[in-house]
């Protein structure tokens, strides 16, 4: 099945193992990826099943050493968008918590 886009969030800073721990705590991902690995890109991730064949999966990943983006995307139909409100203050929570600089963001 093809995931769809719901949200995305860039932040931009200097991230190391103490505060990629912390991003994926506040996340709530698992964690996935090597900060020391460069070919690494995405750095934490979870897969919700909401039921009736709909699927939510949420990611960290970095495009650069400080490049850091949230995805929330999705299989079936479209997740409420209450849900995505809930991820998106997460995000920007977490972000400003690891004193990252939000960019851009962009919701479907």
């Amino acid at each position: 099945m093809a995931l769809e886009v719901a949200l995305r969030v860039t932040a931009f800073g200097k991230v190391d193992q103490r505060l990629l721990d912390q991003l994926r705590h506040d996340l709530d991902l698992k964690s996935a990826g090597r900060l020391t690995d460069e070919e690494d890109s995405t750095m934490g991730q979870r897969l919700d099943d909401l039921g009736e064949g709909d699927t939510v999966w949420r990611s960290l990943s970095r495009s650069s050493p400080e490049t850091w983006t949230f995805w929330v995307s999705y299989g079936g139909r479209p997740p409420a968008s209450e849900l995505i409100d809930r991820y998106r203050a997460e995000a920007v929570g977490a972000f400003q918590r690891a004193g990252l600089v939000i960019n851009r963001e962009w919701r479907q």
